[in-house]
């Protein structure tokens, strides 16, 4: 009789398991989403490996714990990607093993819009772990070990549109299932197939600062929708940055985190359920991320080359090798007192609406000509000084008089932070011309926008007055 009535209670907590979210739970999935969606690994050009550890519910006993390593990175940057992870989670007597190898492959539409698909499968493995149980019979036989074994597959994809990101994925896609016991009496274990979707923007306030809100949602047949609200802010160049999360189930994360070093990074977060009966039986929530990020080969290749090169420098008379550093010095320092009449050097509007007034002036204007709006510069933030800019007004009166041109507004930025941040600031400051042309009533279909970053520096950027003439927009003639 004691047998059944184990029996039975077993069956009781494998049915709850059964019916409760099969993905493990993380708040950091703001910052590592390769956690539930396989198109991710890689994506971000970079080789990293990432522990997470999350403590549930503190102070109770057999309270979930969950433990996951992923690593990932580019089979071919900007193309493909690389990925696995193992995850275990252990619920009271209950355990799952979670492993995934994932393979992404990424699809450009535009310079600024992309999308990206991936696939992991592995295994999962479920069992009850009775070693710190306590019972009566010790030599119950359904005390021995219970474990099976499933194919586990993810399905993942999401898409960038200039700051906006978009993602869906598909835990336990197959959703397989097994029996754990036999001798006439089966327990079966189902993976139910899971609905994840995230959505995010990136909000960049200044160099060193930006602004991240994001919004994931599940769902699962069977179990309550449930939804996650992030809102979190970087600092210094992603060097520090805090948050905090909204759970539908009544509970709020804060979040920190912090790059420790280039390669390292560490974050936590600390779950408290605000609900009066939840709270005394779910307590407190913590969990910890640590991160360390390879540096690219290509890094080590071109250090390689810059160390050899330098060797090979040295064997060079040293008086000489001082001689031509001094020269290039003067060069670069005459370079830049002399940075206004280099950028005055450039095309300006100008120059467009004196040959626009003449039949003979506009055959003289090609397609692909490049002209600089000298009055369109921006600060060491990204707003435009002045929001009535003359040079707009007048670009925009030219272009409503000879309604054939188009143009395409480009934003050029400083060489002061990442190629990343560097080029969302110059799309942003090409929208920025383009809007405000938009608003002075030229048609949309006759404006394009785009961001070159800091590719293009007309100036030196070595001194704030360089950087300052760097920070700008042109517009390029693009039909006539």
């Amino acid at each position: 009789m004691k047998k059944y009535i184990y029996t039975l209670a077993l069956s009781v907590l494998a049915v709850g398991v059964s019916l409760a979210q099969q993905v493990p739970m993380f708040s950091h999935n703001y910052y590592k989403p390769f956690l539930y969606n396989p198109s991710y690994a890689g994506a971000s050009n970079q080789t990293s490996i990432f522990v997470f550890s999350r403590n549930q519910w503190t102070g109770v006993e057999g309270a979930p714990t969950t433990q996951a390593v992923t690593v990932d990175g580019a089979l071919k940057p900007n193309k493909a990607g690389l990925g696995g992870s193992v995850i275990y989670d252990k619920s009271g007597l209950f355990t799952i093993v979670n492993a995934l190898a994932a393979y992404s492959y990424r699809v450009d539409f535009s310079q600024k819009s992309n999308i990206y698909f991936g696939l992991s499968a592995g295994v999962l493995n479920t069992g009850f772990d009775f070693s710190n149980s306590v019972v009566k019979d010790l030599n119950d036989p359904m005390l021995a070990p219970q474990n099976s074994t499933l194919f586990d597959a993810t399905f993942g994809t999401h898409i960038n549109i200039s700051q906006f990101q978009f993602g869906i994925a598909l835990p336990h896609l197959m959703g397989s299932s097994s029996s754990t016991f036999s001798d006439k009496q089966s327990l079966y274990y189902r993976l139910s197939r899971q609905y994840m979707l995230n959505a995010k923007y990136n909000l960049v306030l200044s160099p060193n600062t930006r602004i991240e809100p994001m919004f994931i949602c599940r769902a699962q047949p069977g179990t309550p929708f449930q939804f996650d609200a992030n809102l979190v802010a970087y600092f210094k160049q992603d060097k520090i940055w805090a948050g905090a999360m909204y759970r539908s189930y009544g509970a709020i994360s804060p979040m920190l985190g912090v790059k420790l070093h280039e390669q390292l990074t560490l974050g936590y977060a600390y779950d408290h359920a605000f609900g009066t009966t939840y709270n005394n039986q779910a307590k407190q929530t913590h969990e910890i991320m640590l991160g360390f990020t390879f540096k690219k080969r290509n890094d080590d290749e071109q250090n390689k080359k810059i160390d050899s090169d330098s060797t090979k420098k040295c064997t060079m008379d040293c008086d000489s090798v001082k001689k031509m550093l001094a020269d290039h010095e003067k060069r670069i320092d005459s370079l830049e007192s002399h940075e206004d009449d280099i950028a005055s050097m450039r095309h300006t509007l100008t120059d467009f609406k004196r040959l626009m007034q003449t039949e003979e002036g506009r055959h003289q204007i090609l397609v692909g000509d490049q002209y600089i709006l000298k009055t369109v510069y921006f600060d060491s933030r990204q707003e435009v000084r002045g929001s009535n800019n003359e040079e707009l007004n007048e670009l925009a009166q030219i272009l409503k008089d000879h309604p054939t041109f188009q143009i395409q507004l480009t934003g050029h930025t400083d060489d002061v932070g990442s190629d990343e941040y560097n080029n969302n600031l110059s799309n942003h400051r090409a929208e920025w011309a383009m809007n405000y042309l938009i608003g002075k009533g030229i048609a949309p279909s006759r404006l394009t926008a785009k961001g070159f970053g800091k590719k293009q520096p007309i100036v030196s950027n070595r001194t704030e007055k360089g950087r300052a003439l760097n920070r700008r927009v042109e517009f390029i003639v693009t039909k006539k």
